[in-house]
């Protein structure tokens, strides 16, 4: 029988096999089974050393593959496989598109799992539409983590897509706990399959749900969820002439990735095509199912164009830097970005801004503090963190003093930018939550957990505590901290290992008077003024300070009263 697919021999096509070629090494494929194989044209671009074995029910295919591959090339049905043994990386060039709809791509791919034991499987498709007949590819690619990327060729059925399944991250129950509600909704699950936020529902530059003011012409890689425009928004301004950019989006739906991708490719080549007529084309043609999320019914030119005037960009500078973006070709990532988080920080590049929108509190559910913690310090590594502040238990109350101490209304969001920032900032990403005690005074509020202090001041006992701080830091041991934002500072001081004075048996006498001439020596005429054997401890060989609230100026003698009455010893 004579071949019948030439085009793809065509150098039109060659864009999607070189993907395909860097995708099967970026698998560290050893043993790879292309299945369909065809003319095999991903091994021209191949620079790997793994093993290939092909199948194709086409006699002049395998001959081909034979007289140009290194590999083993024969005869086969790809429904009904004899090859055996496991092979770490399977490729699919386009034979999904067959399946229709009288048998399920899942299960199909899932009896390769079952015979071949793969870790990776590189998939090359017609992008997945309705026009085209194709087969319901969402139960595969909700059920797996992949990653990829979209082409638009001049070729027969031309929008392909080249995405890689990792069979290992299947999408997990998401490791949450539901918040009582006293309503009887109930979150629809077809949200994790066909939901679409296709406008930000949130405001694009505020403390609480993110900033991206001021530019920033350093960054040159940014990521977001498929959550509207705010990821653009930034790159558009920070964009400088001449400079390069990368993009990687992510998204637990699946149609999401999809729909994301489906825009880019059509903007690409239609940029006067309006958002609302992509949603209309892609609800026709690809996939009616699409689930779409916003706040009304206003249209999604319209929220854009007033969020690019709340934020300054032009329509002309919006529509140059589309052009721009167009020309990156960014990367689709599909995983749950919180639970999936080393999956996800793969395909992060160094010094990215990730705009991560509400991951941790998604309609109904939410979660515990130390998950966003922990993700925070994988994810969040070398790279900036961007979304809606959702606050730990200990921001929350360091939220409420701050707002209960102020008569200014509109401080609340200055209140959270600090928390928001101040976890990182301090980077206590070991802060226990769970355990936490809290100690207002005049002057300052505190939060500790066992391991930490922290202290926060408003206004001018802010401006005290800054001096103080760096008149005395110097008498700290343990790590400590600070971090100012608009008249709020917050200071954080590691716990000393040792017996709090009050607990000590021994002769203190030395090590105290070895103190104040420490104290003495870098501080005249000032001296700690809170004093407190809760604020010292002693180790066995020295006394350290864990913190103070305030100096004072006054003399060795004064100072060495302080303590003597503190203390209650004689010194």
């Amino acid at each position: 029988m004579t071949y019948t697919w030439d085009y793809l021999l065509t150098d039109n096509a060659s864009p999607m096999y070189k993907s395909i070629a860097q995708h099967v090494e970026d698998c560290g494929a050893q043993n790879i089974l292309d299945i369909g194989c065809g003319h095999a044209r991903w091994l021209d671009y191949y620079n790997g050393n793994g093993n290939v074995v092909g199948i194709d029910n086409n006699k002049e295919a395998i001959d081909y593959c034979n007289e140009r591959h290194n590999g083993n090339f024969t005869i086969g049905d790809a429904w009904n496989i004899n090859s055996t043994g496991s092979y770490d990386t399977i490729v699919l060039g386009g034979i999904l598109y067959y399946f229709k709809h009288d048998v399920l791509v899942l299960d199909y791919i899932n009896s390769l799992i079952d015979k071949f034991n793969p870790k990776f499987i590189v998939i090359q498709e017609p992008f997945p539409s309705i026009s085209h007949n194709s087969p319901d590819f969402i139960p595969l690619l909700d059920k797996f983590a992949w990653h990829g990327e979209w082409f638009d060729l001049d070729i027969r059925m031309g929008q392909r897509i080249v995405i890689t399944l990792q069979v290992d991250k299947i999408r997990p129950q998401r490791k949450i706990r539901q918040q009582p509600s006293d309503t009887k909704s109930h979150f629809d699950d077809k949200l994790l399959k066909f939901g679409v936020y296709t406008a930000n529902t949130e405001e694009v530059n505020s403390a609480i749900d993110g900033e991206i003011l001021p530019p920033d012409p350093s960054i040159n890689n940014y990521a977001s969820v498929c959550a509207g425009f705010k990821s653009m928004y930034k790159g558009c301004l920070d964009y400088v002439d001449n400079k390069s950019i990368t993009y990687t989006w992510y998204d637990v739906s699946p149609t999401a990735v999809l729909f994301k991708m489906f825009q880019d490719m059509m903007k690409a080549r239609h940029p006067n095509m309006s958002w609302d007529d992509l949603l209309a084309i892609y609800k026709k043609d690809y996939d009616p199912r699409l689930a779409e999320l916003k706040n009304n019914n206003t249209s999604i030119d319209t929220i854009v164009d007033t969020q690019l005037n709340h934020l300054g960009i032009s329509k002309d500078t919006w529509t140059k830097w589309l052009t721009v973006y167009n020309n990156c070709k960014p990367t689709y990532v599909k995983c749950d970005i919180v639970s999936d988080v080393k999956y996800a920080a793969k395909h992060l590049k160094d010094n990215t801004w990730l705009w991560y929108s509400n991951v941790f509190d998604w309609h109904q559910f939410s979660f515990p503090d130390k998950s966003k913690m922990a993700w925070t310090k994988v994810i969040g590594n070398n790279n900036t963190l961007i979304g809606k502040t959702i606050l730990t238990n200990a921001e929350n109350l360091a939220l409420q003093y701050v707002i209960a101490s102020t008569p200014v209304t509109t401080y609340e969001s200055v209140a959270v930018e600090v928390v928001n920032r101040l976890w990182s900032g301090l980077a206590l990403h070991d802060f226990d939550h769970n355990n936490i005690q809290t100690k207002e005074r005049q002057y300052a509020f505190t939060v500790m957990d066992n391991k930490y202090k922290v202290k926060i001041y408003l206004g001018y006992n802010a401006v005290i505590a800054k001096a103080n701080y760096n008149r005395c830091k110097h008498l700290i041991p343990g790590k400590h901290h600070c971090y100012e934002y608009k008249g709020i500072r917050a200071e954080c001081y590691e716990y000393i290992q040792g017996d709090t004075l009050d607990n000590v048996n021994i002769d203190i006498k030395q090590p105290l008077i070895n103190l104040i001439n420490t104290m003495c020596e870098h501080t005249i005429p000032v001296y700690p003024y809170d004093i407190s054997k809760y604020n010292m401890v002693y180790d066995g060989k020295q006394i350290h300070i864990i913190d103070w609230d305030y100096t004072i100026a006054g003399t060795r003698q004064e100072l060495t009263d302080k303590i003597k009455t503190a203390m209650e010893i004689d010194l």
